[in-house]
């Protein structure tokens, strides 16, 4: 369809960035370099976690990296009654944009080898 639109229609105008990079041309000149691993710390920012908090305004919480692992731990340590026959099955309902669905419903999952089923 997209094909068709912009090909053969002809409905799709030309249209340029100046200095914009094709997407695989980035992709051909990142092959071309060579990944070095960063060096992270406990207290290096992990995440930027977007809230409204109770006034609506947006605004980013700074997550570390210590604070990410020490919330799994907790959750891991209050729900490892129910956890670890390695079958377990994780009902992800709410968007992972949601500090308890990315720390618990995904990193969580991950730490005990869950299944994941996004809904």
């Amino acid at each position: 369809m997209n094909f068709v639109v912009k090909h053969a229609k002809k409905l799709v105008p030309e249209w340029s960035i100046p200095g914009a990079v094709d997407f695989r041309a980035a992709l051909r000149r990142g092959a071309l370099g060579s990944f070095a691993p960063p060096a992270i710390e406990p207290d290096d920012i992990a995440f930027l976690q977007y809230t409204g908090g109770t006034t609506g305004v947006p605004k980013a919480a700074m997550l570390t990296h210590r604070n990410i692992v020490a919330n799994i731990q907790q959750h891991h340590a209050h729900l490892s009654a129910v956890l670890g026959d390695g079958q377990d099955v994780v009902i992800t309902a709410i968007p992972l944009f949601h500090i308890y669905a990315l720390t618990v419903c995904c990193r969580l999952a991950i730490k005990i080898g869950a299944a994941n089923v996004l809904i």
